[in-house]
């Protein structure tokens, strides 16, 4: 993972953008996440284990560093 901070200005207002790189090899390991049981365990609603959730790139950010 590579993260990148810049500065951006739109229409007049300055802001912080950080953008967040990953190797094919990061990728492949989340997708296998979604797809894992343990992945499974933490959804509670049926109609949300067919969606990815920002909190589910953190967990899987926790569970490999």
């Amino acid at each position: 993972m590579k993260k990148k901070l810049e500065s951006v200005e739109i229409e007049g207002v300055a802001m912080k953008c950080e953008h967040t790189f990953y190797p094919e090899a990061d990728l492949v390991a989340f997708g296998n996440y979604l797809l894992s049981e343990e992945r499974a365990k933490t959804i509670e609603s049926e109609e949300n284990k067919n969606k990815v959730h920002d909190c589910d790139l953190r967990n899987w950010e926790e569970h490999n560093n």
